[in-house]
Formats: C-alpha cells, sequence, structure tokens
C-alpha cells in the first residue's frame, strides 16, 4: 500500500450504513493466508492486512471543510469501494465521491457491492426505480465531474445477496481485488483455513478435556449466568417490541419507536442466527416489522418494502417448520399484511388481495386453535377490515359493507369485554370508520353519519382514559374529515365548516410535533383540502386558495418522498382542481385553466398504469368537465366523460354520478340524466354541486324539501 494512506474509501448511501459497518469491519480485521503474504502480485507484495480502511460519515476531523476532508481521503485511498443499491444510485453525493476518483485516481480500482436493487434496472421500462448503480459509476464523467450520457464497462462487482455471491463469496471477491489475487486460490486457503482451525478446535477440545473436568463446575455455573443474561437480554427485547413500543405509540415518537427497532436488530446481528429458537427468531422478525413500519411512515417504502420482505422470509421458514404452531402462524400473518399494505399502498391490488386473503387465512387458522384468545380475535378483525378496504378501492360497496359489518361485530365485542382498554376502544371506532365509508359509497349517508358520529364518541371517551393519546387524535384528524364530507353531501355546510376546520387544525399540531410522519401528513392534507373545498362553497374564495395552497404544498411534499403512493397522487390532483376552481371564482381564468391542464396532463399518465382507479378517473374528468365548461370548442370533451365514468357508476360514488348526469345532459340523454339525478335525489344527497345541476336544468327532477340534519358540535 506504498504511497496510500488507505487501502480503500468505502462510499455509501446514509441509508445503508448498517452494511457499511459491515464491510468495514470485515475488511480492517481480515488477515490475509500467511502463505501469500510477501508473494508478487499486480499490485506489489501481498500485504498482511487490508488495514486501515476509510469508511465514509465518520472518519471525518472536525473543524475542516467536509468536502475537502473527503477529497483528501479518496485521494489517500487505493480502492474506491461503492456499495450499490437503489439509494445509492439517488445519492448525489455518492456520485460525486465515484466522479471525483474517476478524474484523479484509476478508475480500474473502483469495486462495487450489490446488497440490494437490480444492475442495469433503468434501461427497463417500468423497474427504473430498482436501479443499484450510481450513474457515475457505469457512464464517463467530465473533469468538473459531471456525468455523461456515454456508458462504460461496470466495474468488478460482488453481490452479497443470496441470489448473487452470498456474504461470504462476495466478501472474499472484494478482499482479492484489493490484495491482488486469484479469488479460486484465496477462496481455497479461507476453506483450508476454516477446516484447520475446525481440527485445531476439535483437537485442543480433546486434549483438553481431563483439565477441563475439573472445572466442570465452574463452566456450568457460566453456562447458567450466560444463560440467564440471555434471558434476560430476550425478555427485555420482548419488553422493547411489546409493551414499550405500545407506550411510545401513544406518544407518537417515530424516533424512539426507529431506535426501538434498531436496537433489537443489533442485538440478533450479534447473535448465531442459527442457534436462535423459534420465540428469538419470531421477536427478530417484529424487530425487522418495527423497522419497516417506521420506514413507511417516513415515505421511504422500498426500505419498508425490504424490511418486510426479510421478515416474511424468516415467518415463512419458521411456519414450514412447525406448521401448527400458533405463535408461527400470527408472526407469519404480520409479515404477509406489511407486504400487502406496500402493495395496497401503490395500488398494486392483485399482490394486495393475495397477501391479504392469505392474512385472513391465517387468522382463520388462529381463531381454530384457541376461539376465547382475543388477540386471534382481533386478528380476523384486521382480516375483515383488510378484504374490506380492497373491496372499496375496486368501488363494490355492497361487499365492503358486510365484510365490514363481519368486523364490527367480533371488535364491538372484545370492547364491551374490555372497556378501559384504550386500543380496544380505538379499534372499535376503526371498524365504525371502515364501515361509514362502505355505507357512504352505497349512497346511505344517514347510516354513514351515525357510524361516524359513534365513532367520534368512542374517541372522546378515550381521551378520558388516555389523555394526549397521539393515535387517539390521529384517528379524531380523520373521523372529523370524513365526517365533514358526508355533511357536505347531505348539504350541510355549516356542519362541514365545523368538522373540517377543527381536523385541519388538529392536524397541524400533530405534524408540527413529528414532521416525519408520513400519515399525519396525509390526513392533514385531505383535512385541508375537505376544509377548502367547503369554503369554494360558501364563496370564501381567498380563504380558500390559502387552505388549498396549503393542501397543494403538503401533497407535493409527500409525493416528494416516495412517488408511487397513488393514494398521494390523488389527494394532490383534488386539491389542484379546487385551488383552480376558487382562482376561476375570483377572475383569473387563464391561471386556472392552466393548473387544471397541468393535473388533466399529469392524471391522463397516471390512467395509462392505472387502469381502474376510480378516484383518478373521477379527478381526469372533472378536469374535462372544468376545461368544457370555461371553453365551448372543448364541449367535445362531454362524450369521452360519458365513456369514463358510466364502467364506475355502479360503484355509488356519488361525484361520479352527479358528473354522469351532466355529461348525459351536455350530450342529449336527458333520460339517462334524469334516472342518475333520480338515484342521487332518493338517497338525500344534497351536495351544492348536485342542487346546482338540478336547479340548472328545470324538469329535470323534483327535489324533495326533506330537512337537512343540524351541525353536530360533538368534538
Amino acid at each position: 500500500m506504498a504511497g496510500f494512506r488507505y487501502k480503500a474509501f468505502i462510499s455509501y448511501s446514509w441509508s445503508d450504513r448498517r452494511w457499511g459497518e459491515w464491510l468495514h469491519r470485515a475488511l480492517e480485521t481480515y488477515r490475509t493466508p500467511s502463505a501469500l503474504v510477501g508473494k508478487a502480485s499486480p499490485l506489489g507484495p501481498v500485504p498482511r492486512t487490508l488495514h486501515p480502511i476509510f469508511k465514509d460519515r465518520e472518519e471525518v476531523a472536525a473543524g475542516i471543510s467536509l468536502g475537502a476532508t473527503l477529497e483528501a481521503a479518496l485521494n489517500d485511498s487505493e480502492f474506491l469501494i461503492v456499495i450499490c443499491s437503489p439509494r445509492a444510485a439517488k445519492s448525489k453525493w455518492l456520485n460525486r465521491e465515484i466522479a471525483w476518483f474517476k478524474i484523479h485516481r484509476d478508475p480500474a480500482k473502483i469495486l462495487a457491492l450489490i446488497i440490494d436493487g437490480e444492475p442495469g434496472a433503468s434501461a427497463i421500462a417500468g423497474r427504473e426505480a430498482q436501479e443499484c448503480f450510481p450513474p457515475a459509476l457505469v457512464h464517463k464523467v467530465n473533469a468538473d465531474l459531471t456525468v455523461t450520457g456515454e456508458r462504460e464497462d461496470e466495474p468488478l462487482g460482488a453481490d452479497v445477496r443470496n441470489s448473487g455471491d452470498g456474504k461470504n463469496l462476495a466478501k472474499l471477491k472484494i478482499i482479492a481485488a484489493m490484495l491482488g489475487v486469484g479469488l479460486d486460490e484465496l477462496v481455497k486457503r479461507d476453506e483450508r483455513r476454516r477446516s484447520f482451525r475446525r481440527r485445531l478446535v476439535t483437537s485442543g477440545a480433546l486434549v483438553l478435556a481431563a483439565a477441563m473436568s475439573g472445572l466442570a463446575y465452574t463452566a456450568m455455573l457460566a453456562r447458567d449466568e450466560a444463560r440467564f443474561q440471555r434471558d434476560e437480554a430476550q425478555g427485555l427485547i420482548e419488553f422493547m417490541l411489546t409493551d414499550l413500543r405500545k407506550r411510545l405509540d401513544a406518544v407518537g415518537r417515530l424516533d424512539v419507536l426507529e431506535s426501538v427497532g434498531e436496537r433489537a436488530l443489533k442485538y440478533f446481528s450479534a447473535q448465531d442466527l442459527s442457534s436462535l429458537d423459534a420465540n428469538a427468531l419470531g421477536r427478530r422478525a417484529r424487530a425487522l416489522l418495527l423497522v419497516g413500519e417506521i420506514a413507511n411512515l417516513r415515505g421511504d417504502n422500498e426500505a419498508a418494502l425490504a424490511a418486510y420482505k426479510q421478515a416474511a422470509a424468516t415467518t415463512a421458514e419458521q411456519l414450514r417448520r412447525n406448521p401448527n404452531s400458533a405463535q408461527q402462524i400470527f408472526d407469519h400473518a404480520q409479515s404477509v399484511f406489511w407486504v400487502g399494505y406496500i402493495a395496497w399502498q401503490r395500488r398494486d391490488l392483485a399482490t394486495a388481495r393475495k397477501n391479504f386473503q392469505e392474512y385472513h387465512n391465517l387468522a382463520k387458522r388462529l381463531v381454530v386453535i384457541d376461539p376465547n384468545k382475543d388477540e386471534w380475535q382481533s386478528e380476523l378483525v384486521y382480516a375483515y377490515s383488510n378484504l374490506g378496504a380492497l373491496e372499496l378501492d375496486e368501488g363494490n360497496a355492497a361487499a365492503a359493507e358486510v365484510q365490514f359489518r363481519n368486523s364490527l361485530a367480533v371488535v364491538a365485542r372484545l370492547a364491551r369485554k374490555h372497556p378501559q382498554d384504550v386500543n380496544r376502544l380505538m379499534e372499535e371506532g376503526n371498524q365504525r370508520a371502515w364501515l361509514a365509508d362502505a355505507l357512504f359509497l352505497g349512497l346511505k349517508f344517514n347510516d354513514a353519519r351515525t357510524q361516524r358520529l359513534a365513532e367520534i364518541a368512542l374517541y372522546e371517551h378515550g381521551f378520558t382514559l388516555s389523555p394526549g393519546n397521539k393515535i387517539l387524535q390521529e384517528r379524531s384528524v380523520v373521523a372529523h374529515d370524513v365526517l365533514g364530507t358526508v355533511e357536505l353531501a347531505m348539504g350541510n355546510l355549516e356542519g362541514v365548516l365545523l368538522h373540517a376546520k377543527f381536523a385541519s387544525d388538529l392536524s397541524d399540531r400533530l405534524i408540527a410535533s413529528d414532521p416525519d410522519n408520513t400519515r399525519w401528513a396525509e390526513f392533514g392534507t385531505n383535512a385541508h383540502v375537505t376544509h377548502g373545498e367547503v369554503l369554494v362553497h360558501i364563496h370564501d374564495y381567498g380563504q380558500a386558495r390559502t387552505v388549498l395552497s396549503k393542501a397543494v404544498s403538503m401533497g407535493s411534499a409527500l409525493i416528494a418522498k416516495d412517488g408511487k403512493v397513488i393514494r398521494w397522487k390523488r389527494i394532490l390532483a383534488q386539491a389542484q382542481l379546487l385551488l383552480a376552481r376558487a382562482i376561476a371564482e375570483e377572475g383569473d381564468a387563464q391561471r386556472a385553466r392552466e393548473l387544471v391542464l397541468a393535473v388533466k396532463d399529469i392524471l391522463e399518465h397516471l390512467l395509462k398504469t392505472n387502469t381502474s382507479d376510480r378516484i383518478l378517473f373521477r379527478h381526469y374528468c372533472e378536469a374535462l368537465a372544468m376545461l368544457s365548461r370555461a371553453q365551448a370548442n372543448l364541449a367535445g370533451s362531454w362524450p369521452e366523460i360519458v365513456g369514463r365514468l358510466e364502467p364506475h357508476s355502479v360503484s355509488g360514488d356519488a361525484k361520479i354520478l352527479t358528473l354522469l348526469a351532466e355529461a348525459y345532459l351536455r350530450t342529449s340523454r336527458v333520460d339517462q340524466a334524469r334516472q342518475v339525478a333520480q338515484r342521487l335525489n332518493d338517497a338525500g344527497y344534497r351536495h351544492p354541486d348536485f342542487l346546482a345541476l338540478i336547479a340548472n336544468t328545470p324538469n329535470l327532477i323534483a327535489i324533495s324539501n326533506e330537512a337537512v340534519p343540524p351541525a353536530n358540535s360533538n368534538r
């Protein structure tokens, strides 16, 4: 290593720091087989060790420019090792380090270690996000460190994944390149070393057997102490993953929860996994699920899915070994759910349904094993609820209602059994919320309103049992927000304003307490959209613009964290269309039109790959309708709106039906318009847009004068 301070510089994304630590430790502790030390190689005499190795982001001296320090370390390193993953591929800093090394050092001494993703995925349509090679690694770079579009050969790569080289062989590939020796020779000598060590241990054991007999009692005590320490440690891990986690959930501390998961995984990483029993492996899987859940809440769904899949692989193997164990069934059910949940977030409904159905089957097995165990009954609740959510997504209101009534029946019984249990109370509220959504989609507005009011009453009682509970506050945001949409459907604008304002204000306080929580950000964005919508309908356009602009900003921030979550894109589109409406009402028709056109183009692109998403279709047709109403020469869009919305008319989406009735009128299909309008009227739909449509179309239908329920002040 003559002339270099470091044998290698390890470059990695901060998200992959655990792999950076593993590689740094593996290289610095490696000892070259004695038969190879000093042997001539293309790199000079083979060294005894690879020490020292520079690991980016830890060995920077205080008070020195970070850029200058890293450039000096790069210049003093013989090799550059790049840990490759989809996170690394997107890291501007990591790309800069590679480019600098290519320009100022020897590009042939760049080594790649693949830990995740796929090389070359950027060239495959639809799989671009899986690319693991940073652009600077596989393209030529200019002297100013900018990356060109001209590809060049990939560097020597090692793949730690089970589908690649595996950890040990990947490590030896990197070491062989750094020593300048053949991989086969190094692998053979490594195996000889391991074999020798095994023989040495065996021989030593025989020689020492007699001497050790005198220490048997002491060893037994030491063994018992070690076992005690292990049991204590695993008991602490169990506490961290169960009771402590519940307490931290209640105060909404993602940072502390993340630390709990990482500390648990750190404990297990120091253990021999093959020596862990089923319970310990189950705890390890729960720690992975916790880490994945936190990543999901922070908007890093790639990291979340990786953790969930790793947990699922562990729990599947455990279940294979013990197919009738309730604990193994339970552990695997959790892994299966979370993999399905990510698919649901990304609108991969086929994968979501497959996983949710498997989760449902596992939950039923648990109940058969022990029908009197409350925890297994709760799993059945969640299973019904998951399937109901899928039915809702696909517009099947009646099927969704059946699933949610099943889940509510079970959870209400459990809540009555444990009247002081806040978690049981919240779960009953959650199932009432889902049932309300199904009823709303089925045009049963009064019933939906009843369920939402019952849900809010449960949360109000919950605050008396657990003041300041963040989860209760989160649920309250959603409950008041969605109750506002129900009130809007029933024509009660005062009630909408009351509940939407309450939800917006509460969500702002939650988000301020933890800005990284994407779930709170999503619920808050929805609340601001509802608040802005009612402001439009009461003609307070200035305030509507303020509230909706904030919603647009919040929605854009969510998408910046993970652009694959379609639900977030739908929320943003709705906020932008309502904002355009407020802008138009204030007289700036041109700016409003430009915004609607931009939203329409984005939605049109999304619909190419999300052909069954009812809400995307609705927003797209809302954009077309806004443009058509404003521009006479775009009147031809109304037949397209009919064609787009007719397949979704069976869903009971009242906004779709209102827009479809207008499209029928615009295309001279009055009888069909009358049928749709009558259906909405008979259901008690009194949304301002529907009332305006009726008012502007004489003799379409006769609106009954039934009383609108008063605003509810339950907060």
